[in-house]
């Protein structure tokens, strides 16, 4: 389900946002919710998780079919902040047991790339997408 999500927001919806420096993760956990709300349609809820576990708060948690999943909603600063929010996203996993997550990277680089990868992080297995 989550596949058909990602490739969504890949394939050619572009973002109503003018001015790119001014858009923060919180925008881009608008802009994916809408996306999400018809294909939730009542049969699964978003929420955002306030406070986890040592006042770490994740960014957005989806029930689907008796299923939970962790995402994760970055803006690209680079691969350090990359391995930060891979960690991050981990150790949420952690929290729930979980050995698969999903990352979306909001990318407003001129020469950028729009992207899917599975990624292999320690005993985890995350889907990345850059948008």
């Amino acid at each position: 389900m989550y596949n058909n999500v990602f490739n969504l927001v890949i394939n050619g919806h572009g973002f109503p946002f003018s001015n790119a420096d001014k858009f923060l993760e919180r925008e881009g956990r608008l802009l994916f919710l809408a996306f999400l709300k018809p294909i939730l349609n009542g049969r699964g809820f978003d929420f955002k998780e306030p406070t986890v576990a040592d006042e770490l708060r994740m960014d957005l948690v989806i029930t689907y079919q008796d299923q939970r999943y962790i995402i994760e909603l970055k803006r690209w600063y680079g691969e350090k902040y990359h391995q930060r929010g891979l960690q991050q996203l981990s150790d949420y996993m952690d929290i729930y047991s979980l050995k698969k997550g999903y990352i979306l990277i909001y990318d407003f680089n001129k020469g950028k790339s729009y992207k899917e990868e599975l990624i292999s992080f320690q005993d985890k297995e995350i889907f990345a997408v850059w948008v």
